[in-house]
């Protein structure tokens, strides 16, 4: 089996670059007083109004719990409200507030500013790389969790 010098560097350039990024987007979310994970869920919701908290969590990569703790927050704050869904009361619905809805234009442009900075000086070739491969290694670490997740029965 052949060793491939570039697994190792690849590993901890993912580590790196995510770190900073995260950083980045700190220094950026600041002045609107949010954190990136209630950044991630405004920016979901931009999107997807109207999500149930479960979705939400799930397509957020996180668990119900804390998924419904950061909603409360956010709720607190003003900038999302929650409503019962119409066909299944079980369901909780989460919307953007007008509030919000405003201060997603202002922080998309704040963080484009930001990311333009590093992420246009790729070309597109080396975009569009980056997201196959990103979004195919994305799939296969949610496969393994899924299979790991997974109950398993005696024989």
């Amino acid at each position: 089996m052949t060793e491939d010098p570039n697994r190792d560097r690849l590993d901890l350039l993912f580590d790196d670059v995510s770190s900073l990024r995260r950083q980045a987007m700190g220094r950026a979310l600041l002045p609107f007083g949010l954190t990136s994970l209630q950044w991630q869920v405004l920016a979901f919701l931009s999107q997807s109004d109207g999500s149930s908290q479960t979705g939400l969590a799930k397509q957020l990569d996180r668990g119900a719990v804390g998924m419904g703790r950061l909603i409360d927050r956010l709720e607190t704050i003003g900038l999302v409200s929650r409503r019962c869904d119409k066909a299944d009361r079980r369901i909780r619905r989460v919307f953007l507030t007008e509030q919000s809805r405003n201060l997603v234009g202002r922080i998309r442009q704040s963080l484009e500013a930001s990311e333009n900075e590093v992420i246009e000086k790729l070309d597109k070739a080396d975009r569009e790389a980056a997201v196959r491969a990103l979004s195919a290694m994305k799939a296969r670490l949610r496969a393994a969790a899924e299979l790991a997740d997974a109950p398993t029965y005696p024989a």
